[in-house]
């Protein structure tokens, strides 16, 4: 059974994706949520030239039109809602949570 998106969390591409870890709420730290060791993920930043060459070919209309249906069906019912909508949840990975703490507290101190 495919679960649906439970998260839009940001990374630090070189560190990569610990599984299992915490997604930090951008709005309140104290808020943790935790990601299924299992859990898929796709990237959402995918590089279109490099080098000077188009490496990435764009959807047609109808791909992306599927895409975007096919996304929007794996919300939670709670986030669609027009009136009183859940959050939907966005962060942090716990690791670039602490490193930007880190060096929020160094910058402080110059």
């Amino acid at each position: 059974m495919e679960r649906g998106c439970v998260g839009d969390m940001i990374f630090d591409e070189k560190m990569g994706i610990q599984q299992g870890t915490d997604m930090i709420d951008h709005l309140d730290t104290g808020k943790r949520s935790d990601i299924p060791e299992k859990a898929c993920w796709t990237d959402l930043l995918v590089p279109v030239f490099r080098g000077g060459k188009l490496v990435y070919m764009v959807p047609g209309i109808e791909e992306a039109r599927n895409r975007t249906l096919d996304q929007i069906s794996r919300l939670h019912s709670g986030i669609k809602l027009f009136d009183n909508p859940q959050q939907y949840p966005v962060g942090l990975e716990n690791r670039l949570h602490e490193l930007k703490n880190r060096l929020i507290t160094q910058n402080r101190n110059l």
